[in-house]
């Protein structure tokens, strides 16, 4: 009889602690799948003080370097080309090209706003140097010069 009560101690033990695993788990995977879904909102509820918990936390931080990128992109959006966004470390390629293409639509404004002053002191010969631009920020300028 102890050694059949002893065996039940530890499935119920085993059993306890594998649910507490699992359950652990689960939430940092639901979690994953509703990031991957695009919701960078809601954080794993999972507090705990050993690997699972480090998880959960390093998941934590990467969803509030999400949320500083989606706050960066509406910035730019809303037309605030002089939003920066801190890169998280030096190999943030994301952070460091938002903040490139911000800088760039900063400077072909600046170029525009330019041309239009030029334009309207009566200065049509003025030409702007499009060398450093590709693409459709070249064409913007390209075609405002020919104007």
């Amino acid at each position: 009889i102890a050694l059949a009560l002893v065996t039940l101690l530890v499935l119920l033990t085993a059993h306890t602690i594998s649910r507490h695993i699992i359950g652990a788990i689960q939430t940092l995977v639901d979690a994953a799948r509703r990031f991957a879904a695009g919701d960078a909102s809601t954080p794993p509820a999972v507090l705990r003080q050993d690997e699972i918990g480090a998880a959960a936390e390093a998941f934590r931080a990467m969803q509030g370097y999400q949320q500083g990128i989606i706050h960066g992109a509406t910035a730019l959006a809303n037309g605030d080309v002089s939003h920066r966004i801190p890169p998280a470390s030096p190999a943030d390629a994301l952070a460091t090209q938002m903040n490139q293409t911000g800088a760039t639509l900063h400077d072909v404004l600046a170029r525009l706003q330019g041309r239009v002053q030029a334009v309207r002191d009566g200065q049509l010969e003025t030409t702007l140097d499009t060398a450093g631009y590709h693409g459709a920020y070249a064409d913007v300028l390209l075609g405002l010069q020919a104007m």
